[in-house]
């Protein structure tokens, strides 16, 4: 039965030139918590690595296009060209969160950052439909993988903005700022963070949330469960394996929607959403900034917040946040060292 409920933001069908990839799969409880030691990653200035320069703020993008150009003039451009070319703008999406992105009854993805990918396709082509739009569905590990390889044009998968992944892709200014939470079962003996000491806590493969907890240094440390997939942690509290699933409140609320058996436990770490871009790559960040510019001047990003998430946020007991400011102070000269 409890599957069947996470299943049901996981419904199998076809979608919008959809490339299903992954499912997934479980590692054992044991798993040691040595290699979460590391400082947690953060949203404040930190040096990349020394094969990249440092990255400065984290949440600052580039400059956008003000006006957009026009598809001609995209052409012309070397990073855009193949795009143009191709006659479809490819799209790493995840599809197992309610809200921002989630199949529907008929199989279909929906949620905002799906809209988000169609504001970006439609912009570019100048095509309201579909039809030049490819959605890639990818686990948390892929969706820095996709953009970073070239095997997706942008990921728009609830990416956090850090200085690590900056120096594997280039990011769009922010366009949601979750938190991370805890989710337990109600009857479960946890109040805060402190109370997962020692405890079991699953999380995503490939996640900013196995470094914040690392950082909260619980005594005794939590014993880390990593998987493919949201869902699947959603499955493995549900069903006693585990006794908290660590993640954005962004995903949480819905879960809380699916299983009112659920609550949230409040951590506090703030994440910053941006649109993940191949490195480097300047001109395709700026188109996306100057459509991000113009969805919030018009109101629509507002409005596909109250559309997808304002209700979960309500059911959950929890606030929803305001569109966020964009910093678009990288100079365009920035790159990251190959």
């Amino acid at each position: 039965m409890a599957r069947a409920l996470a299943a049901g933001i996981a419904v199998l069908g076809s979608a919008i030139g959809i490339a299903a990839c992954g499912t997934g799969s479980s590692e054992p409880l044991g798993r040691a918590f040595s290699a979460l030691d590391t400082p947690a990653s953060s949203t404040t200035t930190t040096t990349a690595p020394s094969s990249a320069p440092a990255c400065g703020d984290p949440l600052a993008s580039y400059p956008p296009f003000a006006p957009l150009p026009g598809t001609q003039a995209l052409a012309a451009d070397p990073a855009m060209g193949p795009i143009i070319q191709r006659g479809k703008l490819r799209v790493a999406v995840d599809e197992n969160t309610e809200g921002l992105a989630s199949r529907d009854s008929k199989g279909q993805l929906v949620g905002l950052e799906i809209d988000l990918a169609r504001a970006i396709a439609g912009s570019i082509f100048g095509d309201g439909s579909d039809a030049k739009l490819q959605l890639l569905t990818v686990t948390t590990k892929q969706k820095i993988e996709y953009p970073a390889d070239g095997q997706a044009d942008l990921a728009i998968s609830a990416i956090s903005m850090t200085c690590e992944r900056w120096s594997k892709v280039a990011f769009s200014s922010e366009y949601f700022t979750a938190r991370h939470e805890f989710l337990v079962r109600k009857d479960a003996p946890v109040r805060t963070a402190s109370d997962l000491a020692g405890r079991r806590v699953c999380m995503t493969k490939g996640s900013t949330s196995i470094g914040t907890l690392a950082g909260l240094r619980l005594q005794p440390p939590p014993v880390p469960r990593l998987v493919d997939a949201r869902t699947d942690c959603l499955v493995a509290l549900q069903e006693g394996e585990v006794d908290a699933y660590f993640g954005h409140d962004t995903f949480l609320v819905g879960m809380v929607a699916q299983d009112p058996g659920l609550r949230i436990v409040r951590q506090g770490d703030a994440q910053h959403y941006g649109i993940a871009a191949g490195p480097n790559n300047v001109t395709l960040v700026r188109y996306v900034n100057g459509v991000l510019d113009r969805l919030r001047d018009d109101g629509t990003l507002a409005g596909l917040y109250d559309q997808w998430l304002r209700k979960l946020y309500r059911g959950a007991g929890e606030s929803l946040p305001t569109v966020p400011v964009p910093i678009t102070t990288r100079p365009e000269t920035w790159k990251v060292a190959s």
